[in-house]
C-alpha cells in the first residue's frame, strides 16, 4: 500500500511541476497552442492517478478477503480480477480527492487559456 500512495504522491508532484512549466512558458510566449497543450500532462496524470488509486482498492479487497478467510480466496493469491466490478476505473476517477486536486488544476489552466485568449484580442 505504500508504494502505491507514493507513487499517487509522486503523479500529484509531476502534474503541478509540468503543467506549471507549460503555463510559465505560455506566459513567456503568448499562444494558443502552449495553453491548450498544459491541458494535456494534467488529464494524462489524473487518469495516471486514478490507476494507481484502483489499484490500491483492488488490493485492499483481495487483503480484507484473505484476512476474512474467504472461501473462494486463496491465501497467497494475487489475482485482482475477481474484484474489477467493484472498483472501476471511471468511477475512481471522480473520488473526491482526485477531483478536487484535478479539478482546481485543470481550473487553474482554463482560467490562464481563457486568459490567454482575452490577451491576443
Amino acid at each position: 500500500m505504500t508504494r502505491q500512495s507514493t507513487n499517487s504522491f509522486l503523479v500529484k508532484g509531476w502534474a503541478i511541476t509540468i503543467t506549471t512549466a507549460l503555463l510559465a512558458f505560455q506566459a513567456n510566449k503568448p499562444g494558443l497552442r502552449i495553453a491548450a497543450v498544459a491541458f494535456l500532462p494534467a488529464l494524462a496524470f489524473w487518469l495516471l492517478d486514478s490507476y494507481f488509486l484502483q489499484q490500491e482498492r483492488l488490493f485492499r479487497h483481495l487483503y480484507n478477503d484473505i484476512r476474512r478467510k474467504e472461501p473462494a480466496t486463496e491465501p497467497f493469491s494475487m489475482d485482482i480480477r475477481p474484484y474489477l466490478s467493484r472498483e472501476k476505473l471511471s468511477r475512481v476517477s471522480w473520488s473526491i480527492t482526485l477531483r478536487t486536486f484535478y479539478g482546481l488544476l485543470l481550473l487553474l489552466t482554463l482560467l490562464l487559456f481563457a486568459f490567454s485568449v482575452f490577451a491576443q484580442k
